[in-house]
């Protein structure tokens, strides 16, 4: 398990899927590509993940405001990423609901793929929910530090769990959420517009 890092002061709070190996290895996330990703892109900082700066606080070295860092998932949701590490007995399930999550489609409608689906099976709709009640738990907590805090899901998944967080909790507001950001670690930032490039990197410098 991979721990949040939930700092009281936040501008910012970024919410990402769950951690991936080089997060394993450090302790912490947002520490491997994704976090470059986003460190470079928006900060132009080469030599340090966001959630190394994160972890050690290293906001005012950056001239940053305070962020926070959620994963949906504190266990990785993929047997590959824990290496060595002991597999936990519900990784089976964690696999199964990514999976589900990821092969949502726009078929049925441009906003299907990120709809909220009930799995048939007793076990996964049980898993799925409590994924999402620590979410909505943790964005209350933040929300009621700093009410103007910025909520940026990145990726699919993310976005699945924050548009139902918004949907069941009135206390999340709609217009501090930034939708449609990919994941740095699939889709390079590079994609993003300048202009919402320049809007996020207002957000997290000071």
């Amino acid at each position: 398990m991979i721990d949040n890092i939930l700092v009281d002061n936040s501008s910012v709070v970024f919410i990402l899927e769950s951690p991936a190996t080089t997060e394993v290895n450090n302790g912490y996330p947002l520490a491997g590509r994704a976090g470059m990703e986003i460190a470079s892109r928006i900060l132009g900082i080469k030599d340090m993940s966001m959630g190394e700066i994160c972890k050690q606080g290293m906001f005012n070295e950056y001239g940053l405001s305070p962020f926070s860092i959620l994963n949906i998932s504190t266990f990785p949701m993929e047997s590959k990423s824990y290496g060595s590490s002991p597999l936990p007995d519900n990784i089976s399930m964690l696999e199964d609901l990514k999976g589900l999550i990821d092969h949502q489609s726009p078929r049925d409608g441009e906003d299907h793929a990120l709809q909220w689906t009930v799995p048939q099976n007793a076990a996964l709709k049980e898993l799925k929910n409590d994924l999402l009640n620590e979410l909505s738990q943790s964005l209350i907590r933040v929300i009621k530090i700093n009410k103007d805090i910025q909520i940026i899901p990145c990726g699919k998944i993310a976005q699945v769990f924050v548009k139902r967080a918004l949907e069941t909790q009135n206390s999340i507001p709609e217009k501090n959420v930034h939708h449609e950001i990919p994941h740095p670690a699939r889709t390079p930032w590079s994609a993003l517009s300048t202009s919402k490039r320049n809007e996020l990197k207002t957000l997290l410098t000071v």
